[in-house]
């Protein structure tokens, strides 16, 4: 994943005392789950669980990796990301074996860095024809039907849809494709993480999802179009 942080101006903050990272470990696990973590040039998204017994951390990969994605071998060097609210997190640490599950067991890390940047910067594109958005989701009928954007990252990406017509619910996973003018057309899988009312008595919400196994040549080109698209609208506005 291309972390890019963005926004905020304090500096990152470190916990480092068991008194601190303890139960930020409960609290990223209970209320988190969902993190990314780096392994050699891979970034896979996946779940924490409550510390076991020996108070190891168990990773769980998200279920698309499962047959592709090999074990790491022992002593592993690995880079956790998450975030919660508008704080971003990381911590460095090695996984020290597998549970009965198959899960990564994580040694606890020695500190963990919290700033108040997001992971990744979010371009609101509502309204720019430039972007189109088409998902399938348990609705009828099926195929893919046509969404509106709201906002996008390398990370994943936010768009209007109505309760009523699509009920959504957190968690779930849909397929579709997102395109940007001519020059991209990438096919993608979303888990939807959340979801708010656009305004107060709107019948539409935000629901914002996470790019499921995107692949980092597919990010970076995501990154560029963006970045042209940018470029464009600042000098079409100047």
């Amino acid at each position: 994943m291309e972390i890019v942080y963005a926004g905020g101006t304090r500096r990152p903050v470190w916990l480092t005392t068991p008194a601190e990272i303890e139960p930020h470990l409960v609290f990223l696990a209970v209320e988190v789950g969902n993190v990314s973590v780096t392994l050699d040039n891979m970034v896979i998204q996946g779940t924490i669980l409550p510390p076991s017994v020996a108070r190891f951390l168990p990773f769980e990969p998200d279920a698309i990796y499962a047959g592709v994605l090999a074990h790491p071998e022992g002593q592993a060097a690995v880079k956790v990301d998450y975030q919660a609210w508008d704080e971003s997190y990381t911590f460095h640490t090695r996984v020290v074996g597998m549970d009965a599950d198959g899960r990564w067991l994580l040694m606890p890390p020695r500190a963990i860095e919290r700033g108040d940047r997001r992971i990744v910067y979010r371009h609101r594109v509502l309204g720019d024809p430039a972007f189109r958005l088409r998902l399938e989701g348990p609705w009828q009928p099926r195929g893919e039907q046509p969404f509106t954007l709201y906002d996008i990252s390398t990370d994943g990406l936010g768009f209007l849809f109505d309760p009523v017509r699509h009920p959504l619910d957190n968690g779930e996973v849909l397929a579709g494709h997102l395109e940007l003018g001519d020059t991209l057309n990438l096919p993608i899988l979303l888990r939807v993480a959340n979801s708010r009312p656009i305004k107060e008595n709107a019948p539409e919400r935000i629901a914002g999802a996470r790019f499921l196994d995107l692949g980092m040549e597919h990010r970076l080109d995501l990154a560029r179009n963006i970045t042209v698209w940018e470029l464009k609208r600042k000098k079409e506005a100047s």
